[in-house]
């Protein structure tokens, strides 16, 4: 998904709900009609965007394998603290301490980064399922983004129904406004289906994506 794209996306649709104007914009474009390229992974400098720890597995596990495996400098930037992503059974503990749960899931994406072959992540600790609220994480991603200067950036959808999900996407704008950055920005699937125009074959590479 080409950065201009989103900024389509932006213009055309205001605020961040499933309203009648996205169905407007839905209906108004050719998305089912897009033609779709594959994409081989090379030797680049790639920042994938991730709201919680385990939507860069789900959302583009293989892909990003792919990378690795072509000797891509790979940063994965984690977007919130994943408090509230420990699973029904943790719900359940009252007494759960919710900085237990980011200790333990920081440590889950640090085990699935060396399954995968990621050497470098970056934990922006907004909080979880309030993204859209937090005001400095934009700068923190800011400093990232020109710290490393990626060519590619992958995040998630802007379809995605999660709200996290979608306020990565507004991070992203903020976060890149006044500056000179310039890289190729990539949209993928975690929950809600997608409009692909890029296809990356991880037939190789699922199961290490699984693993992890």
């Amino acid at each position: 998904m080409s950065r201009e794209w989103l900024r389509v996306w932006a213009r055309k649709v205001a605020g961040h709900r499933l309203s009648r104007s996205l169905r407007a914009f839905v209906r108004s474009t050719s998305l089912y009609d897009l033609p779709i390229a594959v994409c081989e992974p090379g030797r680049s400098k790639i920042v994938v965007l991730a709201p919680h720890m385990d939507d860069e597995v789900l959302g583009c596990g293989g892909t990003i394998v792919r990378h690795v495996l072509a000797q891509a400098d790979v940063t994965v930037v984690f977007l919130t603290d994943g408090r509230r992503g420990a699973g029904d059974a943790a719900k359940r503990e009252h007494s759960a301490d919710p900085y237990d749960i980011v200790r333990i899931r920081k440590l889950e994406a640090q085990r699935a980064a060396h399954i995968m072959g990621v050497r470098s992540l970056r934990f922006l600790d907004a909080e979880d399922s309030r993204l859209r609220y937090d005001t400095g994480v934009a700068n923190r991603l800011r400093e990232v983004l020109l710290s490393e200067q990626p060519e590619i950036v992958y995040l998630p959808f802007f379809l995605e129904r999660h709200p996290d999900h979608r306020a990565a996407n507004d991070v992203l704008f903020a976060a890149t406004r006044n500056t000179r950055l310039r890289f190729e920005c990539r949209g993928y699937e975690v929950w809600t289906p997608l409009f692909p125009n890029c296809l990356v074959r991880i037939d190789e590479t699922m199961f290490t994506a699984a693993r992890a």
